[in-house]
């Protein structure tokens, strides 16, 4: 099955940062070629409750996290199911809420457990436990994702919970870290974004309807790239906090629309329903779902779509400032690592069923 990557004409891009010539040319069409699915098709030896994260090992093996058992399955290069990491608990090797997963140096695999507060270590090859560190708060704000290893030490997004009947209003920031092998936040923080917004009541805590969101990402460079989902400026820090300049792109604004407030608390009960009409909801869609960066340094942004979901559509940067590409896919897939020639992401099928994808790209 094949995917096509459409190119067409580029839009106003600026870059902060040293000064980089626009090439107003169009580079030939590419295709990505699907090299395999699993999960989607009842006769699969896998089915998966739902993925929350994925990552690949210097062989190709794909790591996929299920969050419905908290548990890891291990894919082989074509797709095949080759081994299984931990399972639900509170033991050595066990998990209760799987919120980060990291392949890393010399293909040890790093998973964070955000209830337990901790980091498990697994070994490359037989997958054995080897060791975990309990990891600390920073203030009011939990562990929330492991975007990756560094230099002997843990990069982990630090986010601010919210319960039923907390102030919402107060500067909520979700913040990255450096954090040592014993656990401990390291120095200052290397980004800072604002949080997630929600509205809450004695009963309820919602997310605001089509708000921005963070998203923070580790390039194969090493740096950290980050940002807000309301428009397409994407910035790049050293682990050392340091500002590498950004990348920002013109992308039309999608207003919010009454239909589409209506179909959000559609299902919704009517206390939650007026405690949403009654918050701040923004005049604009996001300009994008999430991003990835690929091993040459490119940013694939998965653009939004009509009623705030995703489109299919993906804008390709390049990290001095040109638009290399638009791709299509089908419209729930993610896209987590784009490295050596290979996309590898998660969807859903039309029935609903959860499948991790991998498609080879063709350039």
């Amino acid at each position: 099955m094949l995917a096509q990557i459409v190119f067409g004409t580029c839009m106003a891009m600026h870059t902060i940062g040293p000064a980089v010539a626009q090439d107003a040319t169009v580079p030939a069409r590419l295709d990505l070629a699907e090299i395999f699915r699993i999960g989607d098709d009842e006769n699969d030896p896998l089915l998966f409750g739902f993925v929350t994260a994925l990552d690949i090992n210097a062989a190709g093996q794909v790591y996929a996290v299920d969050g419905s058992n908290n548990s890891i399955y291990v894919l082989s290069d074509s797709g095949e199911l080759v081994d299984e990491i931990g399972r639900e608990g509170a033991g050595p090797g066990e998990f209760e809420d799987i919120s980060g997963l990291y392949v890393g140096p010399g293909d040890s695999v790093y998973v964070l457990d955000s209830d337990l507060y901790r980091l498990s270590v697994f070994e490359p090859d037989m997958h054995r436990f080897m060791y975990s560190v309990r990891i600390e708060a920073d203030g009011m704000r939990d562990p929330v994702q492991l975007l990756g290893v560094v230099d002997n030490e843990f990069l982990i997004v630090y986010s601010s919970p919210m319960y039923p009947g907390l102030e919402a209003t107060h500067d909520r920031r979700a913040v990255v870290n450096l954090v040592s092998r014993d656990g401990i936040v390291i120095g200052e923080s290397v980004v800072s974004l604002p949080d997630r917004e929600y509205v809450a009541s004695q009963r309820y805590i919602l997310l605001v309807p089509f708000g921005r969101r963070f998203e923070y990402r580790l390039g194969a460079d090493g740096l950290v790239y980050s940002g807000l989902s309301d428009r397409i400026d994407i910035g790049m820090t050293t682990v050392g906090g340091g500002t590498q300049g950004s990348v920002q792109y013109d992308h039309p604004a999608v207003p919010v629309t009454r239909e589409d407030i209506d179909n959000y608390v559609s299902d919704m009960s009517s206390d939650a329903r007026r405690l949403i009409l009654a918050s701040d909801i923004p005049a604009k869609m996001p300009a994008y779902q999430s991003f990835s960066v690929d091993d040459r340094g490119r940013i694939w942004i998965q653009l939004i779509g009509e009623g705030g979901t995703s489109s299919g559509k993906w804008l390709l940067l390049s990290k001095e400032g040109e638009a290399v590409a638009r791709a299509v896919l089908p419209a729930s897939v993610s896209l987590h690592v784009v490295r050596e020639g290979i996309a590898y992401g998660n969807g859903k099928s039309e029935s609903g069923a959860p499948y991790v994808v991998a498609y080879r790209i063709d350039e």
